[in-house]
Order: structure tokens, then C-alpha cells, then sequence
């Protein structure tokens, strides 16, 4: 499902405009930039996770260089969702 899509469902379901929903996912995006982690109750744990500079080496050339660092996202469902998606108590 895209962004699109969620928007149409969560209007449907809801009856708020596609304008605030664009507005709750903005202020998400924007929170997650500058919050470490953000906990949603029955959705789960948004959190990202800062990596250090790391050595790789190329397969095709066997040079070694640098990826300098960076952020990973992580999302862990809470136990909530994921006995609704497998249905299970």
C-alpha cells in the first residue's frame, strides 16, 4: 500500500481530510529527524540508530573505501499488531 493509498483508507475509515492526514505523516517525518525514537501505543516503536564509519571492500575492483556514517530506520510492532496480523490473543 502507498502513501496514497493509506491516506484514501485512513479518510474512509475516519472522515478527516487528506490535508491533515498529509499533515500527521509531514509531522512524523520531521519528529523521527530529530527524536531518536517515538512510541505510537497498539502501533509500535518507530526508532533510528546512528552507524559509524565503515570499511568495504569493492567485489569488482577488491578496493577497499569508506561509506561514511549514517542513520537506520527501524519499526518494531508492538505485540498488539502483530497478534492482529497473525490472528492470535
Amino acid at each position: 500500500m502507498r502513501k496514497l493509498e493509506l491516506i484514501k483508507a485512513i479518510r474512509q475509515k475516519t472522515g478527516v481530510r487528506d490535508k491533515d492526514v498529509h499533515q500527521v505523516f509531514d509531522a512524523l517525518v520531521e519528529i523521527l529527524q530529530t527524536t531518536q525514537k517515538v512510541v505510537i501505543p497498539k502501533l509500535g516503536v518507530f526508532r533510528h540508530t546512528q552507524i559509524g564509519k565503515q570499511k568495504i571492500r569493492n567485489p569488482q575492483t577488491g578496493e577497499m573505501m569508506d561509506i561514511p556514517p549514517r542513520k537506520r530506520f527501524n519499526f518494531k510492532p508492538s505485540l498488539y499488531i502483530k497478534n492482529i496480523i497473525n490472528n492470535t490473543k
